[in-house]
């Protein structure tokens, strides 16, 4: 709890990965990747629950036995390639309510963010209160300019990459541009509920990570990155 409000973690993991196969629950620097996100959320000072949303039972024991709870199995319709995390997160809230039980605050923490710590959970979690904020998403700064990112013509011709000379332009001459990391969504839960979205158009404010903290684990490779930075860390 943190200042009078309730606060429910959600992690959803569903069972269905195409790029990795059962990418959740697949050793990561001496266990499964579902578990670093876990044992974020329960080291977390304000999160009052940390549970598992998810369709596949394998997922499901897997979180229960790093300490989560799963208190359903998520329904099929809720689990297919076009499901979204908004619809998610409603069936959640919805079932708690069902059960009366109600939290103020959600965060959504996606397993294949295993570098996001307890530490920058609450850092954000306390932006939030601070800010008075409807939401608080986790964005990390991009690499290189997207003026220098374009698509390429049917035969390589690169036509587009030359409007306003973007490319002879320093990095640094550009303003600072920031990307969605994916690894922390907090919001009101009232707000949600009304707008049935967290990205709202007031209210919302960043919280910045840096680049290796907000390694999503995509591919093979990111998963050898993540891999070696947390062993890094262990040791």
């Amino acid at each position: 709890m943190f200042k009078g409000m309730r606060i429910l973690a959600v992690i959803p993991a569903r069972g269905g990965s195409k790029r990795i196969k059962n990418k959740n629950i697949l050793p990561l620097a001496g266990k499964p990747l579902l578990n670093w996100t876990i044992e974020a959320g329960l080291a977390s000072k304000y999160i009052d629950k940390v549970i598992v949303s998810s369709d596949s039972d394998k997922i499901c024991n897997a979180a229960l036995n790093a300490g989560a709870e799963v208190p359903f199995l998520r329904p099929d319709e809720l689990a297919s390639d076009y499901s979204s995390s908004t619809e998610v997160m409603l069936h959640t809230v919805d079932f708690f309510r069902s059960k009366n039980e109600h939290f103020d605050i959600c965060i959504l923490l996606q397993p294949t963010s295993p570098l996001r710590s307890a530490t920058h959970i609450d850092e954000a979690i306390e932006s939030f209160s601070t800010l008075n904020a409807k939401a608080v998403i986790s964005v990390t700064k991009v690499k290189h300019p997207v003026e220098w990112i374009n698509e390429l013509g049917e035969s390589g011709e690169m036509d587009k990459f030359f409007v306003d000379n973007a490319l002879s332009r320093r990095s640094q001459d550009f303003t600072k541009q920031f990307l969605v990391n994916g690894a922390i969504y907090i919001f009101d839960t009232i707000s949600f509920l009304n707008e049935k979205s967290y990205f709202f158009k007031n209210g919302c404010f960043a919280y910045i990570m840096n680049s290796l903290d907000s390694i999503d684990i995509d591919r093979h490779d990111d998963f050898k990155l993540a891999e070696i930075l947390l062993n890094n860390r262990l040791s």
